[in-house]
């Protein structure tokens, strides 16, 4: 599995652990607010991913891998084919030295 698998099931287990139901029928505005659940979720994972993996980045890094993942949850709401880019990007930052 890669980083960025990694980090898309950490979104995942953010959202089953702090999901609520949304059972209204026509909620004025629902897909906004299913990008800013998802934006919400993502923030959450980001800051998991970073504690998991704080032994193999130092601290600019750290600020490097943030930015990246941020720049990701942003663009792929709009752009889910992109998922390749960012994913080539997040393994080519973690593995340098």
């Amino acid at each position: 599995m890669s980083y960025f698998d990694e980090f898309l099931q950490l979104i995942t287990q953010m959202k089953a652990t702090f999901s609520y139901d949304m059972n209204i029928a026509n909620l004025y505005g629902i897909a906004d607010f299913r990008r800013n659940e998802f934006v919400l979720y993502s923030k959450k994972a980001i800051r998991e991913f970073i504690r998991s993996h704080a032994s193999e980045l130092d601290k600019a890094k750290r600020q490097y891998v943030a930015q990246l993942l941020n720049k990701a949850v942003m663009t792929l709401w709009n752009y889910p084919e992109l998922k390749s880019y960012f994913e080539a990007k997040l393994s080519e930052l973690m593995s340098d030295e």
